[in-house]
């Protein structure tokens, strides 16, 4: 077994090599561990609705979701594999049409931008 360590700020290069990684901010360790399983941790979700502005206030009302905009029709949702049929049966029970529920992969440099801000 071999390990490297490898500083750097060319998050895209450190996503092709590694797959352990750690995130420190500031002097604060924010999470050691396997890359992919920081990746999957929360999804960023495409929702693509009938109804946008209702689907968005419905689940902006939800505290543990971050909702984000996107043109007329599409929200994205940061969500656990947990939440994503829990949301999907809310938007059903309120008759809002829901036709596109896909999970978007994010990049290193996208979640590490997310944890640190």
């Amino acid at each position: 077994k071999l390990t490297v360590m490898l500083s750097s700020h060319l998050l895209n290069e450190v996503e092709q090599l590694c797959n352990r990684i750690a995130i420190i901010d500031r002097g604060r360790l924010l999470y050691e561990g396997s890359l992919e399983k920081l990746i999957a941790a929360e999804k960023l979700v495409r929702l693509r609705v009938d109804r946008t502005e209702e689907a968005y206030a419905l689940l902006s009302g939800e505290e543990s979701l971050e909702v984000l905009r996107n043109g007329d029709r599409a929200l994205y949702v940061r969500l656990t594999d947990e939440q994503i049929p829990h949301v999907n049966a809310r938007l059903v029970a309120r008759g809002i049409l829901v036709s596109e529920l896909t999970p978007q992969r994010e990049t290193l440099e996208e979640v590490f931008l997310r944890l640190t801000k």
